[in-house]
């Protein structure tokens, strides 16, 4: 059983700043450290105040027996907390089914279902469903607490590819997070391994807002750097929360993205 995994589970129930269960959040990065799911985050029109959101992924590939160890001692003890819990689980002949049902209140309930046949081949389900309030767009850019969820990738050499929707950049007080698909050509030395995509966690080394004639966005500028390169991301967020994204750097193509901000608490 992965004991780092059920360490994260003897912490206290809370919210993080997006608005979800602590315990759930560790969850779902744990599945997605293990190459499970992909997990998406759909949400209705931007007109309401309260949002239904719905987030989950799919699960394809057979899990090792200590990652759905884990998994059944994540639901275990969250099930403390519920209102209401539904536990079931069938193993004969080769075939697992496996089915998980947490509520939490009248907006906030998880679902995790699971079932593999004797060939091996598995099909599974995780979901998450709950209501968060909003703030508007201007407010989580003063705040600087705000997320965009990608969509599409735009590159010099390949043209325009949709990606996965688990990729986003976000900007929590001082600390830049991205985590984006890159398509180009980077000219770097080998020494450096550099990494694929555009994946890191750095400090905000310089940070300015501006708005452009037209008022209809606000343009943020940052700048990062990386042991093996330095990057300015150029994020244009208008007030219905779509934005685009261009990255820069020295060693780099440039490539853009075009995403949707997320300025939940």
């Amino acid at each position: 059983m992965n004991r780092r995994f059920i360490l994260l589970f003897i912490i206290a129930l809370a919210t993080t700043a997006f608005g979800q269960n602590q315990r759930l959040r560790q969850l779902e990065d744990y599945l997605q450290e293990q190459g499970l799911i992909k997990m998406v985050d759909r949400k209705p029109s931007v007109s309401k105040t309260k949002k239904r959101h719905n987030k989950g992924g799919l699960l394809t590939t057979p899990p090792k027996q200590a990652v759905i160890d884990s998994i059944r001692t994540a639901f275990t003890d969250l099930s403390k907390e519920a209102m209401e819990s539904h536990q079931y689980e069938k193993h004969d002949d080769g075939t697992d089914t496996i089915e998980y049902a947490l509520v939490f209140s009248d907006t906030e309930a998880v679902n995790f279902t699971y079932k593999k046949n004797a060939a091996n081949q598995a099909k599974g389900l995780y979901t998450h469903t709950y209501e968060r309030e909003e703030v508007k767009t201007s407010d989580a850019i003063a705040a600087k607490k705000w997320r965009i969820d990608i969509r599409s990738m735009n590159t010099m050499r390949y043209g325009s590819r949709m990606v996965t929707p688990d990729f986003y950049l976000e900007l929590r007080g001082d600390t830049l997070h991205s985590y984006l698909p890159y398509l180009g050509q980077a000219r770097v030395s080998p020494m450096l391994s550099p990494a694929i995509g555009l994946n890191f966690e750095k400090p905000v080394l310089s940070y300015m807002e501006s708005k452009p004639k037209s008022n209809k966005y606000t343009q943020i500028d940052i700048d990062v750097r990386t042991r093996e390169d330095s990057y300015h991301y150029m994020i244009e967020i208008y007030d219905s929360g779509e934005a685009m994204i261009r990255v820069r750097s020295m060693n780099r193509d440039p490539i853009s993205f075009d995403g949707t901000m997320t300025t939940s608490h």
